[in-house]
């Protein structure tokens, strides 16, 4: 495992970017424990209706954040006390159940697939990353329907081959490096993945004005899902781009990368591809952004938070690596 850790001049992290070789990865997991709860039945944080829905179902999602210290239990990587019993690296995962444009896959859930109601499943294909029933994991662009997996081309494929069979679970994020190359955002189909448009164009929400252009861009939308994307590529180049930290889950062909890193999505993106990213994808953004490691018995915590972190989180991904703390072999939190 190698960190290198760059800062700005006022102390805010620019980039950091942990590398861990693929062969040290012994497992991967991930902990999400409202998904019965919410699954196809809670709609997240509602931003395409009003701002006071919005701010009622912000609240409303608290209860489904636990602190860290639970999804460490859940991951089995803290003993009662809270120790750490493995070796690990676990990053934020908190688009997930709380915004349209994220769904989920687990071959041993009922139903398997976790999408918020709305959530249009028949149309569209997602950028995930999978962990197979062998234990190998890849980024790939994935179709769903209901309990079979298809990996397609892009964010409209509808042929595939199905690979249900093959795929322990996925978790989806937002579109940003394929095939070694920045993905081109201003596309509409793209752009349509970014739900909270928040981190790509800035709007000033003490500005009524603001906030009413920022909810006009969800007209017709969950009626037409397509339509949120082709309203908000208009902005380009007529409104301020946001400058956010992101958690990035990045693979190259013998590492995985995980980068939180501060900028335009493009910016965060060019910086990937420098780091040798072919595939990545965007796990969070923001004030809930956080790197946590456990190492051994005597040494583990965050290695990142972001400025005014918040630490209620839904979701977490951990990698569980090698090591002389023994590993479990299972893929899944239970």
């Amino acid at each position: 495992m190698q960190c290198s850790i760059t800062e700005e001049a006022n102390g805010m992290p620019r980039k950091v970017v942990l590398r861990l070789a693929r062969d040290e990865v012994a497992r991967v997991a991930y902990s999400f424990p409202c998904w019965d709860v919410l699954n196809r039945r809670g709609r997240g944080m509602v931003r395409y209706a009003t701002p006071l829905e919005f701010r009622l179902t912000e609240r409303e999602m608290a209860r489904y954040k636990p602190p860290l210290e639970e999804h460490l239990k859940i991951l089995g990587l803290v003993d009662k006390e809270g120790k750490p019993i493995y070796r690990a690296v676990v990053v934020s995962n908190r688009n997930l159940g709380n915004n349209l444009g994220y769904v989920s896959y687990d071959r041993l859930k009922s139903p398997k697939l976790f999408h918020l109601w709305g959530e249009p499943v028949d149309r569209w294909a997602y950028k995930c990353f999978l962990v197979g029933v062998k234990g190998g994991f890849e980024i790939a662009w994935l179709r769903f329907e209901e309990e079979r997996v298809y990996r397609v081309e892009g964010p409209d494929g509808r042929e595939g081959e199905e690979i249900t069979d093959e795929v322990d679970w996925a978790i989806s994020g937002c579109p940003l490096v394929e095939e070694g190359r920045v993905m081109d955002i201003r596309k509409p189909k793209l752009l349509r993945y970014f739900y909270d448009i928040r981190h790509v164009f800035f709007f000033s929400l003490t500005d009524p004005a603001e906030e009413e252009i920022l909810y006009k861009l969800y007209e017709g939308f969950p009626e037409d899902p397509d339509s949120f994307g082709r309203n908000a590529a208009r902005l380009f180049g007529k409104r301020s781009r946001s400058f956010y930290l992101h958690t990035c889950l990045a693979l190259t062909e013998t590492e995985v990368l995980i980068v939180q890193a501060a900028g335009k999505l493009e910016e965060v993106g060019e910086l990937l591809v420098a780091e040798g990213a072919e595939e990545a994808i965007i796990l969070d953004n923001a004030g809930s952004c956080f790197i946590y490691v456990t190492l051994s018995p005597e040494r583990w915590g965050f290695l990142s938070v972001a400025p005014g972190w918040r630490p209620p989180t839904i979701s977490c991904l951990a990698f569980v690596l090698h090591g002389s703390i023994p590993s479990k072999r299972s893929g899944r939190a239970e």
